[in-house]
């Protein structure tokens, strides 16, 4: 006799139906209690009872194989998932077989626990069903660091939920749109009482009877765009439920490092948030029982059972896999923590260490307990406390100062490589700033900031000095790191530091100076990096000139040497208005073009790894693409070298005109050399030129006689045409007002 309805996959209502008589068996149905946790619990209450197990789809489903991973977790008797007509169940059962596969070819091993996980984003939509109707699928973005400074892995993890509708009362409630809340739309509840009906306590549906033109009549765009909203797929639109992921439970878990986190801990912000919710929303006093607040959490009707479900799945899936573990792993890792915990609790030994044994010292704990007329849900609840407060905001951040928490040497607040670049920027800022500080120090120590804060960006959603202000007490800088919320503050001199503080922030706590001066137990100067970073008096900056090729190179070098976002913005822009300016064929010219073009490389190549590159993009791209035209073309201006040199000690040796040639190109290369090129290609076709300096370029017999040789005429050509290409004749003229016409849009966005 299978519990099914019936039970609800309800701890205590299972419990109740066993001692009974009314079951034997239990259908678990993940939907009806709304979380992975919960699930687990009612599946302890099972197998500890004595009855068989059956893990059962929802005939309404999206493609999502999250029964399979039940059933394997739990050595299920059976996994229930309808014949093979519909694609959901086909991915359930091939589930099932991949993962019998892989536990014959994989070796055990213990999970490896990852240093953080963060929850980069958290997104939710309708997702189709084979019922025509959609559920809530979530998808959870993570990023891992890697061993690469600013570069990260992210990756993807989806969940989706079976649609949630049936006969159990006690059921989790599938949040649908034709529902809402009064809380959530008190002026339309309002003004419009008469169209609408109380379907629970809170909850408002528009009246049966109610027809689209009454709506249309009220000349409420709001009211009409609700009643679009839930006539949605015949009232069974999800969009409230896909609102309730971004606007609640994102802000909640985003930016979170849950790498190590449990089942139990992903579970419990969920429940927590929704017992938050239903109090915001004045449907539970706060001194509510705790058997009503377990109720509220169980039918999850504020939040949505398709909402929290489906993220429990997405969350419990990314963290797995950062723990090299699948889904079933994770979850029989969970549960059976849960069994050593009652297990101790109760003073049962476990006598070995496969799921017999486990299920062994859970039905011994059981006969205690019913000896001693005490139920097995309640201690289960109790050992694994998912019920229980969470110790992480889940409702608006009380406004209470939070307790100073005081970190032993030994516990350390970031990883090896981060710790790495907060010393070395601590004994940058004492070597700046500090008691003997030297302000020549001050732009390098300020790129270093801003470098650190980009590498800890790969971790942390926000981090910088608070307020970018650090305090100077005698020889020693109090600097206060907020690392998204996490304030740690140390004490830095110039041949040591320590940290002295540290402490997890509500959201939205504004850190003051008198709170960092309190936490640090002492006093300071302050010395606030913010004006020197982003402060920019345009009198006092010096002319900028680029001219040449060493112009653009030295301002290059400007850039690089600054500390200040707002300098290297001006001077960034005014860099890119010269290139994509008429005035850039002067650029080229040079007395030594090669050492000139190796240097604007190098210093190109030190911005784009410095600060300001990924946080200019646009300015940035601009710049390298332009400064291409001039330098990544080093074959060209090697030809053209090579050409004159064959020129005038080959082919033509002893001519005047020829030796200026090549002079002129390797020393003096500008638009001279450019009209000579091009007035000696004239005479050897014709026999007839104007040449710049008449006096001094007179053809020699030299000349004369390589007049005939085609092979002297079209090296002379070729010289012609790359000099063209380098001073901006010709092609490179085209170019430019292509690129005019291409970045205009650009450069407008640019300078604004």
């Amino acid at each position: 006799m299978i519990g099914d309805d019936l039970v609800t996959t309800n701890d205590r209502t299972i419990e109740k139906a066993s001692a009974q008589g009314l079951i034997n068996s239990v259908l678990v149905k993940a939907n009806q209690i709304g979380s992975l946790h919960e699930t687990l619990l009612a599946v302890l209450v099972t197998l500890g009872k004595g009855l068989n197990l059956i893990v059962s789809h929802r005939s309404k489903s999206p493609n999502d194989d999250m029964e399979a991973h039940i059933a394997l977790a739990t050595n299920a008797l059976g996994l229930k998932a309808g014949g093979g007509a519909n694609t959901e169940r086909l991915v359930k059962y091939q589930a099932v077989t991949t993962q019998m596969e892989r536990v014959v070819e994989t070796d055990v091993a213990e999970p490896r626990l990852p240093e953080f996980a963060i929850v980069e984003r958290l997104r939710a939509r309708e997702e189709p069903t084979n019922a025509g109707i959609p559920t809530v699928g979530v998808d959870v973005h993570l990023s891992l660091p890697t061993s690469v400074e600013d570069n990260r892995v992210r990756l993807s993890f989806h969940g989706a939920t079976p649609l949630g509708t049936s006969a159990g009362t006690g059921e989790a409630i599938h949040l649908v749109d034709g529902v809402f809340e009064r809380a959530e739309y008190l002026e339309a509840v309002q003004r419009h009482a008469h169209l609408l009906q109380e379907v629970e306590p809170g909850v408002f549906a528009f009246a049966a009877n109610v027809e689209r033109a009454a709506i249309e009549s009220s000349g409420d765009e709001a009211l009409l765009a609700l009643y679009k909203r839930a006539q949605r797929y015949n009232g069974h639109g999800c969009l409230n439920a896909v609102d309730h992921v971004h606007e609640f439970a994102a802000p909640l878990f985003e930016g979170e490092n849950v790498a190590g986190w449990s089942l139990l801990d992903i579970d419990r912000a969920l429940l927590q948030l929704e017992l938050a919710t239903a109090q915001r929303r004045g449907k539970l006093a706060e001194d509510a029982s705790r058997e009503l607040k377990i109720r509220i959490m169980q039918r999850k009707q504020n939040l949505g059972m398709n909402a929290i479900l489906s993220i429990s799945l997405a969350l419990a899936r990314g963290v797995a896999h950062v723990r090299g573990q699948d889904l079933y792993e994770f979850l029989r890792e969970e549960m059976l923590e849960i069994v050593e915990r009652l297990a101790a609790a109760h003073e049962v030994a476990i006598r070995g260490s496969r799921f017999e044994d486990y299920l062994a010292a859970l039905r011994e704990v059981n006969a205690r307990l019913e000896a001693d007329g005490q139920p097995l849900y309640e201690a289960l609840r109790e050992v694994s406390g998912i019920y229980s407060r969470h110790d992480k905001p889940a409702a608006v951040p009380v406004s209470s100062p939070p307790p100073v928490i005081t970190i032993p040497d030994e516990v350390k607040p970031f990883s090896v490589q981060e710790r790495d670049h907060i010393a070395a920027l601590n004994r940058a800022l004492a070597a700046a700033y500090g008691a003997h500080g030297s302000e020549d120090q001050h732009n390098s120590t300020l790129r270093l900031y801003l470098q650190t804060m980009a590498f800890m960006g790969r971790r942390y959603r926000m981090f910088e000095i608070s307020n970018h202000r650090v305090f100077r007490t005698g020889d020693t800088l109090i600097v206060p790191y907020d690392a998204h919320g996490k304030l740690s503050i140390y004490a830095v001199r110039e041949d040591s530091e320590q940290l002295i503080t540290q402490l997890s922030l509500p959201h939205g706590t504004l850190v003051t100076d008198a709170m960092v001066a309190k936490l640090a137990g002492r006093q300071g100067e302050v010395i606030d990096l913010e004006r020197e970073i982003y402060h920019l008096d345009i009198d006092d900056m010096p002319t900028i000139q680029v001219a040449r090729l060493r112009d653009l190179a030295s301002l290059l070098r400007r850039l690089n040497d600054s500390g200040s976002r707002h300098e290297a913005v001006y001077l960034l822009r005014f860099l890119v208005s010269r290139l994509c300016s008429n005035s850039y064929r002067g650029l080229p010219g040079a007395k030594n073009l090669q050492p000139e073009i190796t240097r604007v490389r190098q210093e190109l190549a030190e911005f784009m790894n410095g600060p300001f590159a990924e946080r200019l993009r646009l300015p940035t791209r601009i710049l390298v693409r332009n400064i291409s035209g001039l330098v990544s073309q080093p074959k060209l201006i090697d030809e053209v070298w090579q050409d004159t040199i064959d020129l005038a000690e080959v082919y033509v040796r002893g001519s005047a005109i020829t030796n200026e040639i090549r002079r002129s190109t390797h020393h003096a290369l500008g638009k001279q050399t450019l009209m000579l090129a091009r007035a000696y290609l004239q005479w050897l076709q014709t026999g007839a030129a104007d040449f710049p300096d008449p006096e001094r370029e007179v053809p020699a017999p030299a000349d004369e006689a390589v007049r005939s040789r085609p092979e002297v005429l079209s090296l002379v050509a070729r010289i012609v045409s790359d000099l063209e290409q380098l001073l901006g004749s010709s092609q490179l003229a085209n170019r430019l007002t292509e690129w005019r016409d291409s970045y205009a849009s650009e450069l407008v966005r640019c300078e604004s």
